[in-house]
């Protein structure tokens, strides 16, 4: 099975070892993709998504797509990075007339490089230069469907 590099929170997310919040939080892959991808400390990351999309502690991250979409438009900044939306992630099968989503394992091969907070089916992780921080299983997941992608500059 193919299987893209990991980089582990520890290592992957600043001061999440240390982080009193990131011990007593679940449901927070939103805030850990945004803390690795922006290089900014957890608490930052976190304290952030709260603000800027009323996040609830333990609750998840709604609306992630759409804000992150309006953010990219506005050129909204964390820690001196904006956002870029990544699109087409949609083809049509020229054969079928089908429409085709983009997987992990293609979305790997066009953006290679960069630094990229994907949202896939109720989750979000980052991919930094080919490797995955997130959970241990976004590194194995090839065949999950990409639904947003943004790249962090």
């Amino acid at each position: 099975m193919k299987q893209l590099p990991y980089i582990n929170r520890t290592e992957g997310i600043i001061g999440y070892t240390e982080s009193a919040i990131a011990k007593s939080e679940s449901n927070d892959c939103f805030v850990r993709a945004v803390a690795s991808a922006y290089e900014t400390p957890y608490d930052n990351a976190h304290a952030w998504v709260k603000e800027k999309f009323n996040r609830q502690n333990r609750k998840g991250t709604m609306y992630v797509s759409s804000k992150m979409e309006q953010f990219s438009k506005e050129g909204e900044k964390l820690n001196e990075k904006t956002i870029k939306e990544i699109w087409f992630l949609k083809t049509v099968d020229k054969a079928t007339n089908k429409i085709k989503r983009t997987t992990l394992n293609q979305f790997i091969k066009k953006y290679p490089t960069g630094t990229y907070i994907l949202i896939v089916k109720g989750h979000a992780f980052t991919l930094k230069n080919g490797s995955v921080v997130g959970n241990t299983s976004d590194a194995t997941s090839m065949k999950k469907i990409v639904h947003n992608a943004f790249q962090i500059i």
